[in-house]
């Protein structure tokens, strides 16, 4: 005969909750970051990675919730016994090597209901409808279990269902009594039987979630210039802007292997970009502002992009020892098929058209 003592009812409803909780921290963190204008401000002011710790925190607590609903854990198997302690391996003794045990009660339901109250808010009430069970009873107990001066592992009936039935046998064990399976103990076991692991299912389902929310905020975020290539109206060269942040300017759109820049960009689109990029930069916002307005009368909304370029090929020859970065800053047309720039760099004027 065997059976589990393991986590009840009140344990798995409080990590699903933990479960529900930092799903939705997750998800509404994503989308947090995301949102453009926020996108912007927290990675120009340095705060993006904070955002990404916090979503890591919740991805490792969603994940731990799985493992502490498999932990502690007691098996019984006749008079086998395989402990499975939080933090370290599992370890098979038997009955006969359990020497002592140790009894106290747990905080009763009321004195932690009272320290919710203290507390107060409507987040203090979720907790005390999770942490609430109506079968538990005021005062709970920890069992905890020796082999001489080592400690096997500690339970509480607070978390753990079929602690009492177990406790039993260790008492009778210690008292020299032969362990019985009673009608109640045999009900036990019977019950704790049909306690279905964890299903795989579930496991592949969290762990795909986790990787899922990975990968789409690591992924690179597209933006309006994202997977788009224009040609320029002064001299009819070709500029590709790629999905993975990569982008390539050719002098002659029908020659790709000399002539062009390659690298790396990244777009800022703000209402307070050009005070941003005229500080960068060393430009005055009037030369910013007279120059767009001379590149380009259409209406649209301000951009500004930074290149670092690894590569320029010319003749046949590599020109950079290094990388090199050089900004850009203008109107996006609203319709997004006109781009009017100018090089931070050198002052250039630059008047693009959407390739379609």
């Amino acid at each position: 005969m065997a059976f589990e003592v393991c986590a009840n009812q009140n344990k798995k409803r409080r990590l699903l909750f933990a479960q529900v909780i930092c799903l939705i921290m997750i998800a509404g963190l994503f989308w947090f970051i995301h949102l453009s204008f926020i996108n912007i401000y927290i990675k120009e002011n340095g705060y993006y990675p904070i955002f990404v710790g916090l979503i890591g925190i919740f991805i490792l607590i969603f994940a731990f919730s799985f493992y502490a609903k498999k932990r502690p854990r007691i098996m019984v198997n006749g008079d086998k016994i395989t402990i499975y302690p939080l933090w370290r391996k599992k370890e098979q003794i038997t009955f006969s090597e359990i020497t002592s045990r140790k009894v106290h009660g747990d905080a009763s339901d009321s004195q932690k209901m009272a320290a919710v109250g203290a507390a107060g808010g409507f987040f203090c009430s979720l907790l005390q409808l999770c942490c609430s069970n109506k079968n538990t009873k005021s005062l709970e107990t920890i069992y905890t279990y020796y082999s001489g001066n080592k400690k096997r592992i500690a339970v509480s009936t607070r978390e753990m269902q079929n602690v009492e039935q177990f406790d039993k046998m260790v008492v009778d064990c210690l008292n020299g009594k032969t362990i019985e399976y009673t009608e109640e103990n045999i009900e036990v076991i019977k019950d704790a039987k049909r306690i279905k692991k964890l299903p795989i299912v579930a496991m592949l389902f969290g762990i795909g979630c986790v990787l899922a929310v990975g990968a789409m905020l690591f992924a690179p975020q597209k933006d309006v210039l994202s997977g788009t290539s224009w040609i320029a109206k002064n001299d009819g060269s070709k500029w590709i802007f790629y999905e993975d942040k990569s982008t390539y300017w050719y002098q002659n759109p029908n020659e790709t292997n000399d002539n062009y820049y390659a690298g790396t960009y990244e777009v800022h689109i703000d209402k307070n970009v050009i005070e941003q990029l005229s500080k960068q930069w060393g430009i005055t916002e009037w030369e910013l502002q007279q120059a767009v307005a001379f590149g380009n009368d259409a209406k649209g909304e301000l951009i500004g992009f930074s290149v670092t370029n690894y590569s320029f090929m010319r003749n046949g020859q590599e020109q950079l020892s290094k990388p090199t970065v050089t900004g850009y800053y203008g109107i996006l047309s609203n319709e997004k098929n006109m781009l009017s720039i100018v090089n931070m760099t050198t002052g250039g004027i630059y008047i693009f058209e959407r390739e379609q």
